[in-house]
């Protein structure tokens, strides 16, 4: 992005000193939009100026005299931040060579446009807010949003903004934005992680908890009943020992996918181990409801499935129990649903079992 000039050192700047740095920028905002970095005489007093001398000095290092707005220049060109200001109205004044490459939009196509074009869409409420504040005088700090980049993609940012005074007056706006996006990526990986089977695609035993949880309280809320549905693969062990797991693996993607594709969107289906799913079932007016979903997901799991050029037939065996009729704790109806559908693979397979009493 822009080299340091030559006989300088200059020390890593946090987005706080940028933010310093772009203070002192008020002298080279220019009416020639083009030229965003002109009238470097315009320049004051700089904190900057001073604390690299300081730091210099400490060093013991001689003492240079740099020309003030070109080293201000060199920083804000030299960032990889995208370093944007504005007029109160939008128009944006400056733009260095950071924000081309967060925004995508070379200085000559951003610089007199209005701002506006980095939001998403349905950012109103976010806009409002920002520039209430910075009206008010606050600064922003490590603030965390989206814009737009000219591709039409979206960027992640964490972003300073403050405003710049004249006589005591708000007259301009001047913004540090970094792209975290590859953080926010990052994070959302390791939640997925945290949360769905690998294999499959599905929520996992610690999210199935959560979404039973959920279930449950709105049932409690309605008076309704949920279902919690126990499946496992007949036979899926021979699968594995004849042909591999790696073609065990591709049966359980395709069997993941045939329930996730069927089930309503309030349900849930989790992959909790091996060849085992759980299915929790909201909004159940009636015990039959459940025996209906059974009923079906039976037939919906039955059947051909080609993996791998290989043809093979499978069946599943289902558990069922419901809140409130067999009990009100999510580890409970799950381990009665396990029972239940055990009691359907002694009885001898494809089938499904409701669990047959209340717990107590």
């Amino acid at each position: 992005m822009g080299s340091a000039m030559p006989g300088t050192d200059y020390p890593n700047l946090s987005r706080a000193q940028l933010l310093e740095v772009i203070r002192d920028l008020k002298g080279i905002l220019s009416e020639r939009r083009s030229q965003p970095f002109a009238r470097p005489e315009a320049f004051g007093p700089s904190k900057l100026e001073t604390a690299l001398t300081e730091q210099e000095a400490r060093r013991g290092a001689p003492q240079r005299v740099v020309p003030h707005p070109q080293l201000l220049a060199a920083i804000v060109e030299a960032s990889a931040d995208a370093i944007t200001s504005r007029t109160l109205d939008g128009t944006l004044l400056t733009w260095n060579k950071g924000a081309e490459k967060v925004y995508g939009y070379a200085a000559g196509e951003a610089i007199g446009r209005n701002y506006l074009m980095l939001f998403p869409e349905a950012s109103e409420a976010e806009v409002a807010d920002i520039n209430a504040r910075l009206l008010r005088g606050e600064s922003i700090f490590d603030m965390e949003s989206v814009r737009k980049r000219k591709d039409g993609s979206l960027v992640h940012v964490s972003m300073n903004v403050a405003p710049l005074f004249e006589k005591g007056r708000v007259v301009r706006i001047c913004s540090i934005a970094r792209d975290i996006t590859a953080r926010k990526d990052a994070e959302q990986q390791i939640r997925r992680m945290a949360h769905f089977d690998p294999l499959t695609g599905l929520p996992n035993r610690i999210l199935l908890i959560d979404r039973l949880e959920q279930a449950l309280a709105v049932s409690q809320r309605n008076h309704s009943r949920t279902g919690v549905m126990f499946m496992d693969l007949d036979h899926f062990k021979d699968v594995n020992d004849r042909l591999g797991h790696h073609i065990g693996d591709q049966l359980l993607q395709q069997v993941a996918g045939r329930v996730q594709d069927s089930i309503r969107e309030v349900d849930t289906v989790s992959r909790v181990g091996g060849d085992e799913f759980i299915l929790v079932l909201p909004e159940l007016r009636q015990p039959d409801d459940a025996a209906t979903i059974a009923r079906k997901m039976l037939s919906l799991v039955a059947g051909e499935y080609i993996v791998a050029g290989v043809k093979l037939l499978i069946t599943s065996s289902l558990g069922v129990s419901i809140y409130p009729d067999h009990g009100r704790d999510p580890g409970l109806l799950i381990r009665l649903a396990d029972k239940a559908m055990y009691d359907a693979k002694q009885a001898g397979r494809n089938g499904y079992r409701l669990y047959p009493q209340k717990a107590n």
